[in-house]
Formats: structure tokens, sequence, C-alpha cells
């Protein structure tokens, strides 16, 4: 999985903190470089443009082209299963999501989502055999608070609740005229419906606000 993008994602760079600076998205203690050295599943994607390379994958498949939907997962001989390790890639890089990072993060989902969407039955099956629904399960749980040392914080609210309506249509996705129980079933082990249930009937009452509160 990650070795692929590793490949595929080349031009690893060396600072990610001077990258993430020139999106004006940088923390003001120790810098990105502090928040991912720890992790070297991570580390590896430093100024490597990925996102760049998840963007063109996604435009790739656009316009549910089951043909290159195909294509990202099986090339022949020597294929690199393009799905799976973009699978793998953001089960790495949603354990560090910040404002410096969200972006990625966000684009992973978009380019996940435009593999699955047709639906491509193959993608959808190899998906939810990989780390994803667990994935989804906790950006769905994300909550918009942050450390004081982040300096760019002023739209992070909104991104996290984009994120979290793209995780939405993600699982939608995966479970797009599905007729074998194996995919609903490992998306259902891996979410806790419970919880899910509680959220949904925070963000409700959050949205409605008195009126909820008049109508109990």
């Amino acid at each position: 999985g990650l070795p692929a993008i590793y490949s595929l994602f080349s031009k690893v760079g060396s600072e990610m903190a001077a990258e993430c600076e020139s999106h004006g998205h940088v923390p003001t203690i120790a810098g990105m470089n502090g928040i991912v050295r720890g992790d070297r599943a991570c580390v590896g994607f430093i100024g490597a443009h990925a996102d760049k390379c998840l963007r063109f994958l996604q435009l790739l498949c656009e316009g549910h082209n089951k043909h290159m939907q195909e294509y990202v997962r099986w090339q022949g001989k020597t294929s690199t299963d393009l799905v799976t390790c973009t699978a793998d890639f953001l089960a790495a890089v949603s354990r560090h999501v910040c404002p410096a990072t969200m972006g990625l993060v966000t684009q992973c989902v978009d380019s996940l989502i435009e593999f699955v969407q047709n639906p491509c039955y193959a993608n959808q099956k190899g998906l939810v055999d990989t780390q994803l629904p667990h994935v989804l399960h906790n950006l769905l749980q994300m909550t918009s608070d942050l450390d004081a040392e982040y300096d760019d914080q002023s739209d992070y609210a909104e991104m996290v609740s984009t994120l979290k309506t793209k995780s939405v249509t993600l699982l939608l996705s995966l479970l797009e005229r599905v007729d074998d129980p194996f995919v609903p079933q490992r998306i259902l082990n891996a979410l806790e419906i419970d919880k899910l249930i509680g959220i949904m009937n925070a963000l409700r009452l959050d949205y409605l606000g008195e009126d909820a509160e008049e109508g109990r």
C-alpha cells in the first residue's frame, strides 16, 4: 500500500512547515514537522505534492469513468492498486488532522469518492476491506476544537463540516447499488451507530435551536 504511494508521489520534500506556510497554514509552535515527525507513515509525504497527485487521479475518474476507475486499481501484470494505496494514505494522514493537513485529508476523500461512484463494484469491495470504514467513522466524530498553538483557526469549523459531509458522501458511494452483504456488513462493523445517532441528534438540536426545545 504505502510504499507504492511513496513511489507515485515522488519528489518527497524536506520541510512541511515551508509547504504549509506557502498556503497560509502554519502552526505557531514547532511547525508541521514537529506534528508528524513521530509518524513515519506520514513523514514521507512531506512536500511531495500529494494533493496534486490525488487531484489528478480524481480527475481521471470524473464523470463516472468506469474504465479509469478500473485502471487506477489494476493496470496489468505489474499493477499498483492506487485505490487501496489512497485509502492507506488517508488512514495515515488522518491521524494528524489540523488546519495544515485538512486540505490533503479532504482531497483523499474526494478522490476515493470518484474511484467508486458509478458504482465500481470492485473498488467498493476493495475499499471496505481496508481501514477506510474505521477512518470514516473517526472523521465523522471529529470536533472543530483546536489547541491554542494553531494560528489559522478561523475557517476550521467550516472545514471540519465540509470534511464530514464528504465522508458521508463516500460512505453512501460505497453502498451505491450494492447487492452483496459483505460491503454493508464491513461498514456496520466499523461504525458505532449509537454514537453517530447521538451526534446527529446534537447537530439537529444545534441547528433548530429554540424551536427544537419548544417542540419537545
